[in-house]
This record gives structure tokens, C-alpha cells and sequence, in this order.
């Protein structure tokens, strides 16, 4: 009886021994596809750091480009909004490189495109501005040599009454 019971228990150890091999290979398999799914992760997440890294430098380089709009639109005077907006597209022009990012060229290439209507807006504002000046002074040598012309027609009319009385 004592060999039965020993053999029933060297069946038991030997079904526990089985038992905890098989757990000892799925923890394995268990252990194996969390350090995969790990690994992906861990990839998935370096991705989007670098995206979120280029993502927010671009959006600072941005920032630094309207701030430096703002400078321009807040500069005094038409002519110093011209001139600084003419400075900013200069000084853009040379700072973009041609691996910027499209918004990056984009806003650069808009700037330009502003400066270039800006300053010739202005140019033909003074342009404007100056033969609005000559006509005034036309028109008011024009305004005297009328009046003179009708202080003489008066006169003359005024010398004609006379003769006929």
C-alpha cells in the first residue's frame, strides 16, 4: 500500500512537474510578446517624439516670424511699415533655407509678395502726393490769374459805364 501511495504521489509530482513546465513556457510566450509589444511601443513612441520635436520647433519658428510681423505692422508711419516689412523680407530671404518646412517658405514668399506691393504702393503714394502738390500750386497761380483777369474785366466794364455817361 505504501508503494501505491508513493506511486500516486511521484504521478502527482510528476503531473505538478508537467504543470509547471507548461506554466513555465506559456509565462515564457507571455514574457516574450510583452517585450515585443514593449519594443513597438517604445518605437511608436521615439516616432512621435521626433514628430511632436518638429511638429513644435515649427510652430516656434512660426511664432518667431509673426512676432517679427508684428514688429513691422506696429512700426510708425507708412513709410517705416514699408521700410521694416522690406527689411523683414530681405532678412527672411536669407535666413530660409531650402529644407525649411513648406509653411516656413510659404509665409517667407508672402512677406515678399507683401513688401513688394507695400513699397509700391508707397512709391505711388509719394508719386500721387507730389502731383497733388504741383496741381495745387498750378491751381493756385491758375485761381490768381483769374481773379486778376476778373478785377481787370471789372475795371473795364466799370471804365466803359463811365465813358457812356
Amino acid at each position: 500500500m505504501i508503494s501505491f501511495h508513493i506511486l500516486v504521489s511521484v504521478n502527482v509530482i510528476l503531473s505538478l512537474h508537467i504543470l509547471m513546465q507548461m506554466n513555465c513556457a506559456h509565462l515564457e510566450n507571455c514574457l516574450h510578446e510583452a517585450i515585443e509589444e514593449a519594443r513597438t511601443n517604445k518605437c511608436l513612441a521615439d516616432r512621435r517624439a521626433v514628430e511632436y520635436d518638429a511638429l513644435r520647433s515649427s510652430a516656434l519658428r512660426i511664432h518667431g516670424l509673426f512676432e517679427r510681423l508684428n514688429n513691422c505692422i506696429t512700426a510708425p508711419g507708412v513709410t517705416g511699415f514699408a521700410k521694416s516689412l522690406h527689411s523683414l523680407a530681405a532678412s527672411l530671404a536669407s535666413s530660409v533655407k531650402k529644407d525649411e518646412a513648406d509653411t516656413t517658405v510659404q509665409f517667407q514668399q508672402c512677406i515678399k509678395i507683401l513688401a513688394d506691393k507695400v513699397y509700391l504702393l508707397t512709391r505711388q503714394s509719394a508719386e500721387l502726393l507730389e502731383r497733388y502738390s504741383a496741381m495745387q500750386a498750378v491751381h493756385g497761380g491758375i485761381t490768381k490769374e483769374l481773379d486778376e483777369k476778373k478785377e481787370l474785366i471789372k475795371n473795364l466794364y466799370n471804365k466803359l459805364q463811365q465813358e457812356k455817361q
